[in-house]
């Protein structure tokens, strides 16, 4: 892996309305998706993340307890992994795809260069073309998808959900996805369970104050997940 980098953000706490200036990644090889920095004790691929990476398709990135990384892609868009989560990056089609094993991840969207994040069976995206950001939490069968900033969709072979800005959308799926490691159930996941967690350590990345927030909205929309290939989304 490259060890190049170049990361520069000023956003606010919590995320909140933050699209500021950020440069636009300069051309990299083909193989080559983006950037990856890390904070604390992270792994790509199972070997230690040496501070600042170039990330490719196929990489498996997972952060151990108080450790946080940041992807980068052009055009500055983000995505940002606080600590026991576990997802991997890779090609689909003529974009990309980050699948999230568990944890939890941020989304910041201000191009067309954001992957496509898949969790739980279902698939994850800003609606429209205007600067979005959301966040998504995998924890054992419970999935969560908050927007911050926009709208997202939440697409399944059935049906597509619109979540709308400010808003969380609950689910619960049928399979089980693989698990954290024994640290994240000694800290409790608190994240699932509280209406706001800022994670600090992406602010030792790059000055942003990340907020992953279970944001639990009146009412919420208690959806399920089949366990079917491709899965299907049933909500009331």
């Amino acid at each position: 892996m490259k060890t190049q980098i170049e990361t520069k953000m000023c956003l606010a706490m919590f995320l909140s309305l933050m699209l500021v200036s950020t440069p636009i990644l300069p051309a990299e090889p083909s193989a080559a998706l983006g950037k990856i920095s890390g904070r604390g004790i992270a792994e790509v691929n199972g070997t230690a993340l040496p501070g600042e990476a170039t990330l490719f398709s196929g990489d498996q990135i997972s952060t151990r307890k108080e450790s946080a990384v940041a992807l980068s892609f052009g055009g500055g868009d983000q995505i940002f992994l606080p600590e026991l989560t576990r997802a991997r990056i890779e090609r689909a089609g003529a974009g990309t795809r980050m699948a999230l094993d568990y944890g939890a991840l941020a989304a910041i969207r201000r191009s067309t260069n954001l992957p496509v994040v898949m969790a739980g069976g279902v698939r994850i995206e800003a609606s429209g073309s205007t600067p979005a950001a959301f966040e998504v939490a995998l924890n054992g069968r419970a999935l969560k998808v908050f927007a911050r900033l926009g709208s997202v969709r939440v697409t399944a072979a059935n049906k597509t959900v619109e979540v709308p800005e400010g808003k969380t959308m609950e689910a619960t799926t049928a399979a089980v996805p693989p698990t954290a490691p024994a640290t994240a159930a000694a800290s409790g996941l608190s994240w699932l369970q509280t209406t706001a967690i800022v994670v600090g350590l992406a602010a030792g990345i790059t000055g942003l104050g990340l907020g992953i927030a279970a944001v639990t909205r009146p009412n919420p929309k208690n959806c399920t997940i089949s366990n079917s290939s491709p899965a299907t989304l049933v909500c009331p």
